[in-house]
């Protein structure tokens, strides 16, 4: 679909705009979602933290009145129930009529949306799970009318996924995020100049590296409305180095900067395993595959390869199901 090209960018793009609030973030990512996807009859989007099992933020955006009426009757039920059917992170958008297993609970809970929402118009939800590896668990919801397709490529869509589990992050440390030059991050103009860096940021590799991938972004970013977002978020990775994510900055004289902040995904009971080592092995243990870690991280598909082997031996563990369970919400220490 040729009016969805580069869209999808746009939409990352305000998920890394950090708001004083969740409720202000969700609001701006819910009203960005309806404009990406205007024949949706609604766009839910849910903050969910896993342990203690507790919603943080639940927006709707819809014009159909009797349909918000429904989602806000059972906005805590629903967020819980739907969330947890969805079974781990989705890989692109994930179709609740399509997508469901044959007698797995998702298509109780679609007999029952059919029932509930008869007369509105939804015919069908599309998912976007993403887990932050850090305790919390965000969702977007398309509800969407008989025969409405959702435009993007399902890769797109689930690179947008990893991008939204870091902006997640980001937003809840905004306080952190919004300062003039975070700790251990970088400041830097569009074209890789350096404006000025702190602590770690300032290593040689690590600049080098952060210059160039500066670099390399913007341009395909600037380029996403010729040659889509897929392209672009190919580019564009969850992390760099496993560390940084990227900001954009306005000066008060209109010129724009590049932040690089500290944005790894941090369990919060590490196991006793190094930093970069357990937030490989939360997002492993939350579902995600090597390659998918990989792109979220900004590492190496060998290097997380290796991390989730060796977070398996130093926990005495024989498999990603037992890894799984040992970082588990309330989980005791293998």
């Amino acid at each position: 679909m040729t009016r969805q090209r580069g869209r999808l960018v746009r939409f990352v793009e305000a998920a890394y705009r950090p708001r004083p609030s969740v409720a202000a973030w969700l609001d701006e990512l819910t009203s960005e979602a309806a404009a990406l996807v205007p024949e949706s009859a609604a766009v839910v989007s849910r903050l969910l933290e896993l342990e203690p099992r507790r919603l943080h933020g639940y927006m709707i955006h819809s014009d159909n009145a009797d349909l918000v009426r429904l989602l806000r009757a059972e906005e805590q039920a629903d967020a819980l129930r739907v969330d947890l059917l969805m079974h781990g992170p989705s890989e692109g958008l994930r179709r609740l009529q399509g997508d469901a297993p044959a007698g797995s609970p998702s298509k109780e809970v679609l007999r029952a949306m059919e029932e509930r929402f008869a007369g509105t118009g939804m015919a069908d939800t599309h998912h976007l799970t993403a887990f932050d590896g850090a305790g919390f668990c965000l969702t977007l919801g398309f509800l969407v009318r008989e025969g409405v397709e959702i435009g993007s490529s399902r890769l797109a869509w689930a690179r947008a996924g990893m991008h939204f589990a870091a902006a997640c992050r980001l937003q809840r440390a905004a306080e952190r995020v919004l300062a003039e030059l975070p700790s251990d991050g970088a400041v830097l103009h569009p074209d890789g100049r350096l404006v000025d860096a702190d602590g770690k940021a300032q290593g040689r590799d690590q600049l080098a590296l952060l210059r160039e991938t500066v670099r390399q972004v913007d341009r395909a970013r600037a380029t996403a409305h010729r040659e889509g977002s897929a392209r672009a978020l190919e580019v564009w990775r969850g992390l760099i180095d496993g560390t940084w994510s990227l900001l954009d900055r306005h000066d008060h004289d209109g010129r724009r900067y590049i932040i690089a902040v500290p944005n790894q995904a941090s369990p919060r009971d590490p196991r006793g395993l190094s930093p970069q080592v357990a937030q490989v092995a939360a997002l492993a243990a939350a579902g995600y595959s090597d390659k998918w870690i990989a792109y979220g991280l900004g590492l190496a598909r060998s290097t997380v390869a290796t991390h989730v082997q060796t977070a398996l031996t130093k926990l005495g563990l024989s498999s990603r199901v037992a890894l799984a369970k040992a970082f588990a919400p309330g989980a005791a220490e293998p």
